[in-house]
């Protein structure tokens, strides 16, 4: 599964401000619910912004860039899985689309965010 879009995380109090990293859906540790976390620093974000990547990204390529950043990895099967339906959810997004994620890690629902009511 390749897909030429990606979320990166995306600062609601300053929109314009430029972060770079890529989100990838995780769980949250307290409350067993997924969560959006940016790979090499494994902050976890709220809301991604919807971008184009150049050359696009496979699960395994995100896969490598998450073991790469030495985040620990309970299921590879798993995690592979969550990746490929993740990046295959991304494809019904448009370009500068905020989204955010619901449900839990195995049962995820990336959603999309009304971003009037957001950035007022």
């Amino acid at each position: 599964m390749n897909s030429r879009k990606i979320l990166v995380p995306i600062n609601l109090n300053e929109p314009k401000k430029k972060i770079s990293g890529i989100l990838y859906p995780s769980m949250n540790t307290e409350s067993n619910i997924a969560c959006l976390k940016e790979v090499s620093s494994n902050v976890e974000w709220q809301y991604g912004l919807v971008v184009l990547k150049g050359g696009g990204i496979s699960q395994y390529d995100l896969f490598k860039s998450i073991v790469d950043s030495g985040i620990a990895i309970p299921s590879v099967d798993n995690l592979v899985e969550t990746l490929e339906k993740y990046l295959e959810d991304l494809k019904s997004f448009k370009i500068g689309q905020i989204v955010g994620i619901n449900g839990l890690v195995n049962d995820f629902e990336l959603f999309l965010v009304d971003k009037s009511k957001l950035l007022k």
